[in-house]
């Protein structure tokens, strides 16, 4: 599942940067904001880029509901299953999506712009603090939409706003442990994001476009198998605090549909 996404995501070379690429899955299936541009970066998209950064964030969004879902089954997908499950989560997700995007555009174009007027003269321990805020109200919103994410597939969910209230009820409740897991994720992006910058800013060739494109995809599959990561992490602390019996067991193996049955039988 993973080499496919890094696959799809390769394949929009020279359609949009790496960047848009990963705010697209950022929006999609969620985990980390962090490839999310200030709202003057999207405003000076032409039409034709931003038809594809919504074609890609929709096929994201198609996607994520197939993903979550295999994840939390944790026995092996047919690609009828998949899909299904993709088709099925398809549209309470891009209600979850729309009101997702709503969110960061209001923090980018309200909370952000704020911050940087009171820190405009001010002295670096307060620039510290404030762009301190800035990330924990986007760790914030990300931890309550992707609990949200993974509520309504896991539940099969309608309402994606029922669905984020289930998420505050969960966070209430188990508040320690989700906020550990989404920042332990977190700092390993971290790390991840800046290897990637002090590798971009090292002195390659004038003819090292292969390098500098397989660099790329490098960082950014790192990225998506992250993304992945988190996703099945937060379906495990779903699956054993809340979710029934079912869903966390591994279905048992059943000829034709698994090659280890005739085994299992012997």
């Amino acid at each position: 599942m993973w080499l496919a996404l890094a696959a799809v995501t390769a394949a929009l070379t020279p359609a949009l940067s790496w960047r848009d690429r990963l705010a697209a899955a950022d929006f999609g299936l969620g985990g980390f904001p962090f490839n999310i541009s200030p709202r003057d970066y999207y405003d000076l998209l032409s039409p034709a880029q931003t038809s594809t950064l919504v074609a890609v964030l929709i096929l994201w969004v198609f996607l994520s509901g197939g993903i979550i879902d295999r994840l939390a089954r944790d026995a092996r997908s047919p690609a009828p299953r998949f899909f299904a499950a993709c088709g099925a989560c398809f549209l309470p997700l891009l209600r979850l999506t729309l009101i997702t995007l709503v969110s960061y555009w209001a923090v980018l174009t309200y909370v952000a712009p704020a911050l940087a007027r009171v820190a405009d003269g001010a002295g670096e321990t307060t620039h510290l603090a404030l762009y301190g805020v800035l990330a924990t109200t986007l760790f914030a919103l990300s931890l309550i939409l992707d609990y949200a994410r993974v509520r309504l597939v896991v539940e099969d969910r309608r309402s994606a706003i029922g669905a984020i209230a289930a998420s505050l009820r969960m966070l209430r409740a188990h508040f320690a442990r989700m906020l550990g897991v989404q920042a332990a994720f977190w700092l390993l992006l971290v790390v991840w994001i800046a290897a990637r910058g002090a590798v971009a800013q090292s002195a390659l060739p004038p003819d090292a476009g292969a390098t500098s494109f397989t660099l790329a995809l490098l960082f950014a599959g790192g990225e998506l198998l992250a993304k992945l990561s988190l996703t099945g992490a937060q379906v495990s602390l779903y699956q054993q605090t809340l979710a029934s019996a079912g869903w966390v067991a591994r279905q048992a193996p059943a000829w034709p549909d698994e090659a280890t049955a005739d085994t299992a039988a012997i």
